[in-house]
């Protein structure tokens, strides 16, 4: 028996003796029509179980559920094994969206930026520097200091840095804000979440061997994510450094892997650089900066032959931030005294002795500002209020507006407040000539009152209209009292009497 493809599927083929095996005694047509049907069923049968054969072959739903499941399983694994040896870029650690060129594109492309610091700067750090190493110089026989305002620790600390290395940490507010200069220009840069939080002189005595420095991080903890923290080296010593020797090597994130580069430290430039950027310090001979004393000016004693670097670190300060207490760990395992941070507000404001009051004790106290900030409280206006009742001279504010635009402002008093009320230029000449004859009727009123007081005083005949109309009611009495009362008012009605008065006539209101 042979197969035949029906269908796509393999299926016996039909019996050659099939029409012997029909009945003999049926017709012909019929037996054609028997066999016909015959091979139909045989057919159906036959398509039917290369079906059944496929359907079995294929994959059952719950099949498909489990290689999603063991999919999705395999790859949270191969994630978290991918975070714990390299953690990756995130966007939200990250808020600048600044071009790549600028400090904040090169810094979260590249991990590092340089910062520009001013000369003053540098030099004062540089003299800080002197006199710190020379005081330890000189009280190493002596003891140790009372209150040190920098505390040193060797590079024993960690087997990336080398013995010939040693760090100078602030360990109080004093040192910590010696830096405050220098690192508020580099806060300005990184933005308002970032604060100083330790800075220390780095200073190099003798050689680096290339086995004696290797490449590290500065804060290594997972916990500690990129973009987090950060760290900025500033050169103080010597003013110019070699090209080959005693620079900064960086393995920056878009180089290939292994790739790295050299940053040359040039005076007033500071380099900030991610605190998961890989870095190392280029190895160096001993006798290169002395040879740079030599040829340089004379310099400090305590600085001659060494290599001395300004380190700041910086974090960024949240309150719920879960890397804090990390970052306070990685600080305290270099050695240093975990500080309050100094941000990139200046503290001259909070500071009492630079508070300028009244009076000890008085409510009202004017502050003492920051130089940065005299341009903007020059441009300050004086304003009046309700509490200002002794106060001379000056206008307010929305005096100074309304004359300044040309509209006229009327102030009134109302349920203890000082309201406003703007009157608009089409308002103004009405208002003025209704004021201008008020004015006029009570100064006619006051003289006409004062003109019949006066006959009476000298023995005149008192005129008896002039009686009858100062009598008829007493609006002429108020307008007298409010001649008396005010002293331009009361001016002009004197200057208008008439000295001695004619025989016969009357003072008759005009």
């Amino acid at each position: 028996m042979r197969a035949v493809a029906i269908g796509g599927a393999s299926a016996p083929a039909l019996p050659a003796a099939l029409p012997a095996a029909l009945p003999a005694a049926l017709p012909p047509g019929r037996r054609t029509a028997a066999v016909a049907q015959s091979s139909r069923r045989l057919a159906a049968a036959s398509r039917g179980a290369a079906s059944r054969h496929q359907n079995s072959a294929r994959t059952s739903f719950w099949g498909h559920l489990a290689v999603l499941f063991g999919a999705l399983w395999r790859s949270r694994g191969a994630k978290a094994t991918s975070d714990l040896r390299a953690p990756r870029l995130r966007r939200k650690h990250f808020p600048w969206p600044w071009p790549i060129g600028s400090f904040h594109g090169d810094l979260r492309r590249r991990g590092a930026a340089v910062a520009r610091i001013p000369e003053a700067l540098v030099a004062g750090l540089e003299d800080l520097a002197s006199q710190t190493l020379a005081a330890e110089a000189a009280n190493e026989g002596e003891g140790e200091l009372k209150t040190p305002p920098f505390l040193r620790a060797g590079g024993s600390l960690n087997r990336a840095f080398p013995d010939t290395m040693s760090w100078h940490w602030a360990q109080n507010d004093q040192g910590l804000e010696a830096f405050a200069s220098a690192a508020r220009i580099v806060l300005k840069q990184l933005g308002d979440e970032w604060a100083l939080v330790a800075a220390s002189f780095v200073v190099a005595e003798g050689g680096c061997a290339d086995t004696a420095t290797k490449f590290h991080v500065d804060f290594g903890p997972v916990a500690i994510p990129r973009g987090a923290a950060c760290t900025a080296l500033l050169p103080l010593h010597p003013k110019h450094f070699p090209e080959d020797q005693g620079n900064l090597e960086i393995m920056p994130w878009d180089a290939p892997p292994g790739k790295s580069c050299v940053h040359r430290y040039s005076r007033g430039n500071a380099i900030v650089f991610d605190g998961k950027l890989p870095h190392r310090t280029q190895p160096f001979a001993a006798e290169t900066f002395a040879q740079r004393d030599r040829d340089a000016a004379a310099s400090a004693a305590s600085l001659r032959g060494r290599r001395i670097l300004a380190s700041m670190s910086f974090a960024r300060v949240l309150g719920q931030a879960p890397w804090n207490s990390a970052v306070k760990q990685v600080i305290s395992g270099y050695g240093a005294p975990v500080l309050r941070p100094v941000r990139k507000v200046c503290r001259v404001v909070a500071d009492p002795k630079n508070r300028v009051c009244d009076a000890p004790g008085s409510w009202y106290c004017v502050g003492q500002y920051p130089p940065a900030l005299e341009k903007l409280i020059a441009k300050r206006r004086n304003f009046a209020q309700i509490e200002d009742f002794n106060r001379k001279g000056g206008k307010s504010v929305c005096l100074h507006q309304a004359h300044r635009k040309g509209a006229a402002w009327s102030l009134r008093l109302a349920r203890g407040s000082l309201t406003a009320l703007r009157i608009w230029r089409s308002d103004l000449h009405i208002r003025q000539r209704h004021r201008r004859h008020r004015l006029a009727r009570l100064a006619r009123l006051a003289c006409c009152y004062r003109t019949a007081e006066r006959l009476r005083a000298e023995g005149h005949p008192f005129p008896k209209n002039s009686q009858q109309s100062s009598a008829r009611s007493g609006k002429e009495k108020e307008a007298s009292r409010f001649a008396a009362a005010s002293q331009p008012l009361r001016m002009l009605c004197i200057s208008q009497l008439p000295r001695t008065p004619r025989e016969g006539s009357r003072p008759v209101p005009t």
